[in-house]
């Protein structure tokens, strides 16, 4: 037992001869014991905010997929000739009449988006890092929610924006017919959308939907109550204290997006055999990337402050406006 304790005795004291020698040591070499940074830290820093940036990329929710059509691009730009061109079958009299999908030059071009922050080398050096994990995972949001801000702000300018047949997106002289409305969003004018878009024609003339397509109606917060009450309620207001069965509840899925800028304008979507009205165009997705390692980056070397970002080669654009019904909403 005494030979038991004296060992323990000698072991603390070597501990303690130890910490004594190894503070004396760094006090007067003038080094920290705060975090040293080389390449292994600056790795596990990348794959711990690479964590953070995923986790909240893929907790994020954006809508634009239901207004838009996701397209590949591997080039610089997509043309899309075959805007319009709608082939129906007919009957087959003398050689095979060859639809010609090269009538439209409709060009989008992809652009390339970042956003990009710093975190000064002594935050990492003091463990502070930390107080940047919101700041990655807004980023990881961001990068995920950026097609809705590409996307609903074409749906937003339709109304004065031109699309590939040289009219506004919504418009009225449109060749297979109008889309447009400046009516409010009642049971009344919801009804004349429905008709309307019932009488889109194609490009010979003949009706382009069956009846059976999927719809959804789509409104900024400010037209909520307004919309779901007209989809799900069983009875519908018509004046002087009286109701009738409403014959539009269940025509149409419902999507409130805060990216809708007007109060007043309203959006019908036409899901026709997975083609939808606007483009989400990608060509390199969202990465998050780092110059965070001081033996090789520059940047880093010369500034003492270490980058993260993530970038992105995309765009959106008008596709098919027969898919689509807008109104502004300001005529009652």
């Amino acid at each position: 037992m005494i030979k038991k304790s004296l060992k323990v005795v000698i072991g603390l004291a070597l501990l303690v001869g130890t910490i004594a020698i190894v503070n004396s040591w760094t006090a007067a070499s003038g080094i920290s014991m705060a975090l040293l940074i080389g390449p292994s830290t600056s790795d596990s820093l990348y794959r711990g905010f690479k964590v953070i940036f995923n986790d909240a990329f893929n907790k994020a929710q954006p809508s634009y997929n239901r207004i838009a059509m996701t397209i590949p691009s591997n080039t610089k730009q997509e043309t899309y000739a075959w805007l319009g061109a709608f082939p129906r079958m007919k009957e087959w009299i003398g050689p095979r009449n060859v639809k010609n999908l090269a009538a439209s030059d409709w060009t989008i071009k992809n652009k390339k988006f970042e956003v990009t922050i710093e975190i000064p080398s002594e935050d990492i050096e003091d463990d502070t890092y930390n107080l940047f994990n919101p700041m990655i995972g807004g980023m990881g949001m961001s990068a995920r929610m950026h097609p809705d801000e590409l996307v609903f702000s074409l749906l937003n300018a339709g109304f004065t924006q031109k699309c590939y047949d040289g009219k506004n997106f919504f418009d009225t002289t449109h060749a297979f017919g109008s889309n447009k409305s400046t009516k409010i969003l009642n049971a009344t004018y919801y009804g004349a959308a429905l008709a309307a878009i019932g009488r889109i024609k194609d490009s010979t003339g003949n009706p382009l939907f069956n009846g059976s397509e999927k719809l959804t109606l789509v409104t900024g917060p400010e037209l909520e109550e307004t919309a779901k009450q007209m989809l799900n309620a069983d009875f519908i207001s018509v004046g002087g204290g009286s109701t009738q069965n409403n014959v539009w509840k269940g025509t149409a899925d419902y999507l409130k997006s805060p990216q809708v800028t007007s109060p007043t304008a309203w959006f019908i979507i036409v899901d026709f055999m997975g083609l939808r009205p606007l483009i989400f165009q990608e060509r390199k997705a969202p990465r998050f990337i780092t110059k965070n390692n001081p033996q090789d980056s520059d940047y880093v070397f010369m500034n003492d402050k270490y980058v993260y970002g993530v970038d992105s080669r995309d765009n959106a654009g008008y596709g098919l406006p027969q898919l689509a019904y807008g109104s502004d909403g300001t005529v009652a």
